[in-house]
Order: C-alpha cells, then sequence, then structure tokens
C-alpha cells in the first residue's frame, strides 16, 4: 500500500511538471510574435545613423535590411508599451530578440531581419500608427562583464582593472558630476566605450584610448574593451586604468603667471614629461611629472623660483610654442632640494615653466618669478590685438553668457585698450555688458542702452577716445557727449560706432594685461535673444 501511495505522488509530481511545462512553453509562444502582414521596408543604419518605418499598426511586421553581425543596434516604438520581437532570414525566421520597446540587439546575424510589431506579450494587435525606429549608438556593447573599481576623487589615485580582455567591459563606481576622467589601456590602440547606468545604457563616451570624458552624471559606469571601432575582440590581457589629470597637466593648457606674484599648487596625478628629453642647459637633464605655467611680459633679468617648496623639485623653462619648445633653463638642486633657474628674458617672448621633481616625487610647491623689467622708456609700446571668434549664444532673458581671452606674450603694462564687439540682439536696451581684467578690474561697457533698436553692437569699437571733445567719465548725460554709449542717437540695424563705453576703460590702464579677460553678457529681459560672434 505504502509502494501505491508513492507511485500515485509520483504520478501527480509529473502531472504538475507536464502543466507548468505547457503554462512555460505558452508563454515562451506568447512571448515571442509573429504577424503575417508586412508593412513597411527600410535598411538598417550604419553607426550614428537612425533609421524608421512611419506608422506601423500593432500586428504588422517591418522588413529591415542590411543587418551586420557584430552590430548593436537598439530598435524603439513610439508606443511605449509595444512588445517587439525581431526574426532573422524570413518573417517566420529564428527569432534573436524580443520584449517590450526598447530592444537592444547585438546581432551575430547578416543580411535581413523582420521586426513584428505589436500590443502586449500575447501579441495584440491595434491599427493606430506607431513609428518603429533602428538606431546604432557610436561607440561598443560587450555582455562580458570582468572587473570592477572606484572611479577616483581627486588627482593622484590610478585605479586599475587589470587583465580586461577585449570584448568585455569593467564596471567603475563612484562617477561624479563635473569631473574629467580619463581612461587608459596597456594597448595603445584600444577603442574604449563608456555606458552609464547599466552595461547597455546610454554611451557617454567612446574612442580611441586614452578616452577622455568630461561626467555630467553620477553613479556607475561600464567602460567596455574593444580592439579598434568595430568592436573587435582578443583574448589577451590589458590593464584599464582611470585617472582624474591636473588641469594644467599638459604645456596646451599652462596657467598664466605674472613676475611679482607667488602661486602654489601640487604635482601629485601630473602624468610624466620625459617624453621632452634632456635639457641641455642647466642641471635639470630630463623632465618627469610636472604641470605647466606660461609666464609673459617679462623682459631683462629673470628669476624663477620653487625654494621653500615641500618636495624634491626639479624646475625647467622653455620658449617657442607647445609644439616646439626649446629649453633655455634648468636646475635640480639650488636651495637644498627645491630649484630656482634665471635667465635674461627678452621682451614681448613667451616662456613656459615646467615644476617637476626628481625621479617619481610629487607634492606642493610655491612659484615665484621675479623679473627686473627693462625699464618703459626702453621699451616700444606694442598693439597687440586679440580675438575670440568662438560663437556664444545670448538666451532670451534673464540669462548670462561669457566670452574669455587668454593674453600670454604681452608687454607687463597697459596703455590703452580698446574693445571690439560682434553682437546681433533684437531690443538693444536688454543688454547689460561689462568687461572684467586678469586683475579682477570690472568696467561696464553698456547697460541698458539702444533702446528697442536692433544690433547696434555689432562691430562696435569701444573707445575711451572715441569722443574728443569730452573726456569720461563724464559728469551727466548731455548730448555734447553724442559718442557716448549713454547718450548716442540710434538708428535700427545701423551699427552705432565708434563709442565711449558708459564707464572709462582707462581703469585698466597701468595693471598686467597678461592672463583672462572676460566679457560678460547679460540679457535681463525676456523674449528677445541673440548671439556674440566675436
Amino acid at each position: 500500500m505504502k509502494n501505491f501511495y508513492s507511485f500515485m505522488r509520483y504520478i501527480a509530481l509529473l502531472a504538475i511538471l507536464a502543466l507548468l511545462c505547457n503554462v512555460a512553453w505558452q508563454q515562451t509562444a506568447h512571448a515571442q510574435c509573429t504577424n503575417a502582414t508586412s508593412f513597411g521596408t527600410v535598411t538598417l543604419p550604419t553607426a550614428g545613423g537612425t533609421a524608421t518605418i512611419n506608422c506601423n499598426y500593432a500586428g504588422e511586421y517591418g522588413t529591415w535590411n542590411g543587418a551586420v553581425s557584430g552590430t548593436v543596434y537598439v530598435f524603439t516604438s513610439t508606443i511605449a508599451t509595444d512588445f517587439l520581437t525581431i526574426r532573422s532570414g524570413t518573417p517566420t525566421g529564428p527569432v534573436v530578440a524580443f520584449g517590450t520597446q526598447p530592444i537592444t540587439w547585438i546581432s551575430a546575424f547578416t543580411g535581413a531581419v523582420y521586426v513584428h510589431v505589436n500590443t502586449d506579450p500575447a501579441c495584440g494587435t491595434a491599427s493606430a500608427c506607431r513609428n518603429i525606429t533602428a538606431t546604432v549608438p557610436f561607440g561598443c556593447l560587450n555582455t562580458t562583464s570582468y572587473g570592477s573599481q572606484t572611479l577616483p576623487a581627486a588627482p593622484g589615485s590610478f585605479p586599475t582593472i587589470t587583465c580586461n580582455f577585449a570584448g568585455e567591459y569593467g564596471t567603475w563606481s563612484g562617477a561624479q558630476v563635473g569631473k574629467k576622467y580619463i581612461f587608459t589601456s596597456t594597448i595603445a590602440t584600444d577603442y574604449l566605450t563608456v555606458h552609464t547606468g547599466s552595461y547597455d545604457g546610454p554611451v557617454v563616451a567612446y574612442g580611441t584610448q586614452p578616452l577622455t570624458w568630461n561626467s555630467s552624471y553620477t553613479g556607475t559606469v561600464y567602460v567596455h574593451v574593444n580592439t579598434n571601432s568595430s568592436c573587435g575582440t582578443a583574448g589577451t590581457c590589458r590593464d584599464i586604468a582611470a585617472y582624474i589629470p591636473v588641469p594644467n597637466d599638459f604645456c596646451t593648457a599652462a596657467i598664466p603667471i605674472s613676475c611679482g606674484t607667488p602661486v602654489t599648487g601640487s604635482t601629485v596625478g601630473a602624468t610624466s614629461d620625459s617624453a621632452l628629453g634632456s635639457c641641455a642647459t642647466g642641471s635639470g637633464v630630463t623632465p618627469n611629472n610636472g604641470i605647466w605655467y606660461v609666464l609673459g611680459g617679462a623682459s631683462g633679468a629673470t628669476t624663477i623660483s620653487l625654494c621653500g617648496s615641500s618636495y624634491d623639485t626639479k624646475l625647467h623653462v622653455y620658449s617657442g610654442s607647445c609644439a616646439a619648445l626649446t629649453c633655455i633653463a634648468s636646475n635640480d638642486d639650488f636651495c637644498g632640494l627645491q630649484s630656482q633657474v634665471s635667465f635674461t628674458a627678452a621682451a614681448g617672448t613667451t616662456y613656459y615653466v615646467l615644476v617637476n621633481g626628481f625621479g617619481s616625487a610629487t607634492g606642493s610647491f610655491t612659484l615665484n618669478a621675479t623679473c627686473s623689467q627693462t625699464p618703459p622708456c626702453a621699451q616700444t609700446p606694442v598693439t597687440n590685438t586679440y580675438t575670440n571668434s568662438t560663437a556664444v549664444a545670448i538666451p532670451t532673458g534673464p540669462g548670462v553668457v561669457t566670452s574669455t581671452i587668454t593674453i600670454n606674450n604681452a608687454l607687463a603694462k597697459i596703455t590703452d585698450v580698446n574693445l571690439t564687439t560682434f553682437i546681433t540682439h533684437t531690443n538693444c536696451a536688454d543688454l547689460d555688458i561689462t568687461l572684467t581684467s586678469p586683475e579682477g578690474t570690472v568696467v561696464t561697457i553698456t547697460t541698458d542702452n539702444g533702446g528697442v533698436n536692433d544690433n547696434l553692437f555689432n562691430g562696435t569699437v569701444w573707445d575711451d577716445d572715441a569722443d574728443p571733445g569730452n573726456t569720461p567719465p563724464f559728469a551727466a548725460a548731455t548730448n555734447a557727449a553724442f559718442n557716448w554709449v549713454v547718450d548716442r542717437a540710434y538708428t535700427n540695424l545701423l551699427t552705432a560706432t565708434p563709442l565711449v563705453p558708459e564707464e572709462a576703460m582707462g581703469a585698466f590702464l597701468g595693471e598686467n594685461p597678461n592672463g583672462t579677460w572676460t566679457l560678460t553678457i547679460s540679457d535681463d529681459l525676456s523674449a528677445n535673444g541673440g548671439n556674440l560672434s566675436s
């Protein structure tokens, strides 16, 4: 009898398992739809492109030609709940992907595919238009995970995932908004793709290593490693590292310094500059990990010193350009383990200063340049023109935009400043414009002048001397001061030039012009916008 009950329990268990398998089969069958009606034919896009079949109904399929093996395709519908089934080869061929849109499909097939559109996993139909779009995102998408690390919080740290294969992705936590990250591989030609949120999330950066990503995201990112932009794979080890660069780690990002104004900094996290080779002048020989400054406006006997710094320093000074540097002075140990160089600076010459360390030494420093300037009476006045031609949109107000120009090769004192603006804007009275010098002096160019006239300052030369009969600052608005921006008679769409600014730019006289100048434009009313072209 006991054996009979055991047998019956076994039979019941088999019946339950059969029922479950039948339910699972039915669910699987429903989760892969096949529609009989065809509508629309299009060719799948290449990297960065999109293609769309407009007005598919739920219950139809579209024909998509040109699938390429190894390519990532993302299919979407304009109906958020639509269920898509992708079949390869024929409309009833093997299912290669299915699910509620959007669907990401990594193709292992070359040829035509067929995208069946339904309202739900039960293969529902509806005679209402929806647009089906296929996108090939830039970058690569791998499905195999290997390794995890935390991104650095500051320069000086180089976390690494060791022995990634090409065809894998690593998980990197701790990304922060506003940080710049650089990802590197020990294989020089490797191609990296950064996805956010999930391994197949949005692509935020891609390219051959080293790959720079300016983060606007907080959270975890996934770095996919491939041999090339075609998403090649290789079963060989490469180490993937991430670091936050020092802002002036490279010559092209050198920070301006001035004679007589000490600056402090740190070389922690700086990369090596040994590729510059040995300096033929002084004891600094080959530079190591360092950061860059640029000295302009020096003339005569000049000394640059790191004395009092906290680590074993080296110091190199170059002339020329970042693309073609010539070492003119270098030093290892001058004041203990710290460095100092002296040289005769030529007026009008730009000098690049590399603060670095002995061996792998890095640390905090104080940099001081002292200059015995050639007397002004012995200098020939030089007129230099500097332009920023990067266009900046001026939004409808309230809104503020800025445009900057960095000067590093001017003489040490300002004797005159003129400004030219190319601004198109409706209702110029909406605009408040100021100019700020590297030393922080702010001069108001115009506030709320020009009435409802348009494009008045498109080519305007701002010059304190534009109204020779009146000397700024003016005591009050007078008709005699007809070129003063406050009192000028304006004509719509006619550039007003020259103009005397609202406040005198004579406030800049005697200052050192080297450094960053900032033009600030504020649109203080809504409805009108414009553009600063130069």
